[in-house]
């Protein structure tokens, strides 16, 4: 009968790979791996967070590439085995219980090296650009926004500052005076 035994693990190293050499020369790393959970009681309405550390050891090509990419901090992402190995030790039989790792996936990125060009960065879309677009996309030819906005109580060509006509010219009712006082206190009477 098939039996299956995988490991998948995401969490973060808690120690830099130890790199060694067995005596016929395949290399071996070792590290920790840190994952966690969260519960909640039954009786209680406070979350508890639980940490779990796992062994994790690779051979060869693999062990050696770990060795170098990886430090303490570093998320990870790998999958393999459980392997449980015994020895003794003063007379007192001792287990140990690790994942053999047979691909991984560094979630971290790696640290920029000096002298390497920086990617562009994008900037942000401001105000302007922003009055720009709305101002091409509004006086284009044909534009089902220009249709919509038609007969709109606006003076001219919509650009970065919008003139407005008085809602009287429009509607036919005054637009009420409001001073700056009040506004503040409409604010702070809003809790704003």
């Amino acid at each position: 009968m098939k039996s299956v035994n995988k490991a998948t693990i995401l969490g973060n190293i808690t120690r830099d790979p130890e790199l060694r050499y067995t005596p016929s020369g395949t290399a071996v790393a070792n590290m920790s791996v840190a994952t966690n959970r969260a519960y909640k009681a039954k009786d209680s309405e406070e979350w508890t967070e639980v940490a779990e550390f796992h062994n994790i050891v690779f051979f060869g090509k693999t062990a050696e590439l770990i060795s170098q990419l990886c430090n303490k901090g570093n998320r990870i992402y790998l999958e393999g085995r459980l392997q449980t190995r015994s020895w003794e030790k003063d007379g007192v039989k001792r287990y140990m219980t690790e994942i053999v790792a047979e691909d991984f996936v560094l979630l971290t990125p790696k640290p920029k090296v000096e002298g390497e060009a920086k990617p562009p960065i994008q900037e942000p879309v401001g105000v302007k650009d922003t009055a720009k677009l709305a101002e091409e996309i509004f006086n284009s030819p044909g534009s089902p926004v220009a249709k919509e906005t038609e007969g709109l109580p606006f003076d001219g060509e919509v650009s970065g500052e919008v003139a407005e006509k008085p809602l009287e010219a429009t509607t036919g009712v005054a637009e009420p005076e409001v001073t700056s006082a009040q506004l503040a206190d409409d604010v702070a009477g809003a809790g704003v």
